[in-house]
């Protein structure tokens, strides 16, 4: 009884060498086209694939061969192809079962002929499965030939069906398929995670989705070989896919056995232990010295199809994970397509042991930017000298069902018999409303508008917007003494946009639309009802400023007016305009024509430097506050002081940072108000105008 308790505590824990093979209840594996078996040894296990005629249920399809005597792989030295319908039959003996998953890899490799009726190189297709499914539509295989995966429903009819259909006068081939069952573990076995405007309970609809792989990558590793993985994957390096500058991020690896907890469902099937081997973490080393920058995140991007949904699976493995209650341990944010996916992310409160694998799937949809983003953050809760860490990246594109498929059309009825009774009830709604619109809107017109109170030549371009001129804010309501007379300043403005238009747009304020938080209140993004973008910023009563000043803001915002600001036939903007010019060394041309002449165009060169590195759109290329108010006193001594440009130090090439040693600046830190210099004084400029506001405590 002792071994056999033993024995069972021993069994969820099992390191990578112990776990047995994988060994699938059936495979296919076909070298399409050829005439004798093609084994590859190399694979573990190893794999032969063997001629496709017997699965071919489609007349008229040629056998196609290399020109070339040395192809890249002896599985592509030879293709079936045509220029109808390719068609192939597999008996899917365990099709019944539910939540059951298919694996399907396509080999394509679009090799010259010497002599065939078909040409595939030129070849345009599509393909379908179990004529529910269309995983690629007018596909050209690229010249080096590619490999696409997909997770495939099992189909009830006890059999898998692959149709490839040519595009009008053109050509369908493949290489080689292989097909057999997913590992149970593989797919949907924890909870995913929505993310962003992903609503939860759609979950249930994507386990019923085809899944296409469009990116595998071994995090801070080398390449994953077919040899290394036993479901015959390749993980591909992280180092294409890495934003930012290099230095961000170091590579750490075990050479410890992987464990993998079997029960909750996690084995070598999930990812193989050579991707649980390697991980990136962050670069933290300096800074307790300050040798390296503060927080930062380490990001990944990747193109995807904008408006797509995705299901993303993050690997990591933790190799010192603690169990002490004092230790906090590796704690860091996980951000996905730049919105937050799990905060505070604490490995230890997720594994009992070091070197175990762990794993979380995320649901997205791609934002209309076409850039889908994986992000590691830095978290507050984090021990000393502790950063985000990752070990593998999955993404994978969702294929919904064909709703004209026929696998759909036996429900296509009552779809049909919902759908009418839909719209027509809507339609005695929507005549109704109409009714009421219009009543709603003569009486409207039978009040006289008041007239506006100022006019304007220049209005944003939106439905929303009146002929009779733009939103202001009556400034005039001023005590003598140039204050304001302690009453709520009243906003007149002609654009109209009512509360509930307002929280439909932004989804009544819900917090993933929160895109900036300000004294004054949060900003939320929204997209009005004929598709106009937004931005709602909403008055915080809790806030230590008053209404008055949100009336305030808001209404100086309503005044900006600008000839260029508004034209897994066009809209320009300001700031990107002045850096063009800034970088092209065409300072004149935005500089304001009351300062042309008097201002130093050394002062104006490295002001407007210094505003293009306030633009940087990640926090770690933008200086900090104290940095730029360092940056700007050094403007202000070359205004002062009519600096030449022939001083030596004056190189615009210069990090604006940085400054010569015959020029001392004293540096101003935000958690005092004193510098980091005692003989400022030595130099003529420690009582200047410039330094003394700050050191009074007041700032500018």
């Amino acid at each position: 009884m002792t071994a056999v308790l033993i024995i069972l505590l021993i069994v969820p824990f099992l390191p990578s060498t112990a776990l047995a093979a994988f060994s699938p209840a059936f495979s296919y594996f076909l070298a399409c086209g050829a005439a004798s078996n093609v084994s590859l040894l190399p694979d573990s296990p190893s794999r032969t694939f063997v001629p496709d005629a017997p699965f071919l249920s489609s007349a008229g399809v040629s056998a196609v061969t290399i020109s070339n005597s040395n192809p890249a792989s002896p599985l592509y030295a030879a293709a079936s192809a045509t220029g109808s319908e390719l068609s192939y039959r597999f008996a899917d003996p365990g099709s019944a079962a539910p939540n059951a998953f298919r694996i399907l890899r396509l080999h394509f490799f679009p090799f010259p002929t010497a002599q065939s009726p078909v040409n595939i190189s030129t070849a345009r297709f599509s393909v379908s499965v179990l004529d529910a499914y269309t995983i690629i539509s007018a596909f050209s295989p690229p010249s080096a030939g590619v490999i696409k995966e997909y997770f495939v429903p099992a189909g009830g009819s006890g059999e898998f069906r692959i149709k490839f259909t040519p595009d009008a006068g053109s050509t369908a081939f493949v290489n080689a398929i292989e097909l057999f069952p997913a590992p149970p573990e593989l797919l949907w076995k924890l909870s995913v995670k929505a993310v962003g405007a992903v609503d939860s309970g759609d979950m249930n609809l994507w386990a019923q989705q085809a899944l296409e792989t469009v990116y595998r990558l071994n995090v801070g590793g080398s390449e994953v070989t077919t040899e290394k993985d036993t479901l015959w994957r390749t993980w591909l390096p992280d180092d294409p896919y890495l934003y930012g500058p290099d230095g961000l991020s170091v590579v750490t690896n075990t050479t410890a056995s992987i464990i993998y907890n079997t029960s909750i469902g996690y084995t070598i099937e999930v990812a193989p232990d050579s991707v649980y081997k390697t991980q990136r973490a962050m670069n933290l080393e300096g800074e307790p010295t300050n040798a390296t920058p503060g927080p930062f995140n380490l990001t990944w991007t990747f193109p995807a199809e904008p408006g797509s949904d995705y299901l993303l699976r993050l690997h990591w493995c933790d190799y010192s994970a603690v169990s002490s209650v004092a230790q906090v341990g590796v704690v860091f944010n996980v951000y996905v397509a730049q919105s937050m996916a799990t905060q505070n992310f604490t490995l230890k409160q997720e594994v009992t042991q070091p070197n175990e694998a762990l794993y979380r799937d995320y649901a997205v949809t791609a934002p209309i930017t076409g850039n889908l983003s994986v992000t590691i953050g830095t978290s507050d809760r984090r021990g000393p000298g502790e950063g985000g860490i990752l070990n593998g990246l999955e993404i994978m594109k969702v294929r919904s069902r064909d709703l004209s498929s026929a696998g759909s059309r036996g429900r296509m009825k009552e779809i049909l018999i919902a759908t009418l009774s839909a719209v027509l009830g809507a339609a005695v709604v929507l005549a109704c409303a109409v009714f009421c619109f219009f009543v709603l809107q003569r009486r409207r017109m039978q009040v006289p508008r008041p007239a506006p109170e100022k006019e304007s030549t220049q209005q944003p371009l939106s439905p929303y917007t009146h002929d009779d001129g733009p939103s202001w804010v009556d400034m005039s309501n001023t005590s003598g003494e140039g204050g304001t007379t302690g009453g709520l300043r009243r906003v007149s403005t002609q654009l109209h946009i009512s509360l509930a238009e307002i929280k439909a747009a932004t989804d009544n304020f819900h917090e993933r639309n929160l895109i900036g938080v300000g004294g004054f209140g949060d900003v939320y993004r929204g997209v009005l009802y004929d598709g106009t973008p937004v931005a709602v910023k909403r008055a915080n009563r809790a806030s230590k400023q008053g209404l008055p000043e949100f009336q305030t803001e808001i209404g100086v915002l309503s005044l900006i007016r600008h000839r260029h600001l508004s034209l897994d036939r066009a809209h320009i903007n300001l700031a990107e305009w002045a850096v063009d010019l800034q970088k092209k060394g065409q300072l004149d041309k935005i500089t304001d024509p009351r300062i042309v002449g008097q201002v130093n165009g050394n002062s104006l060169r490295k002001f407007a430097e210094t505003a293009d590195k306030c633009l940087a759109e990640y926090g770690l290329d933008r200086p900090s506050m104290s940095d730029v108010l360092w940056n700007l006193e050094y403007c202000l001594q070359l205004q002062e002081k009519h600096v030449n440009s022939r001083d030596a130090f004056e190189d615009s090439g210069a990090v604006a940072t940085q400054f010569p040693a015959d020029i001392v600046v004293p540096r101003w830190e935000p958690s005092s108000t004193s510098f980091l210099m005692d003989d400022a004084d030595e130099i003529g400029i420690g009582n200047s105008k410039a330094f003394w506001q700050l050191s009074g405590g007041e700032g500018r």
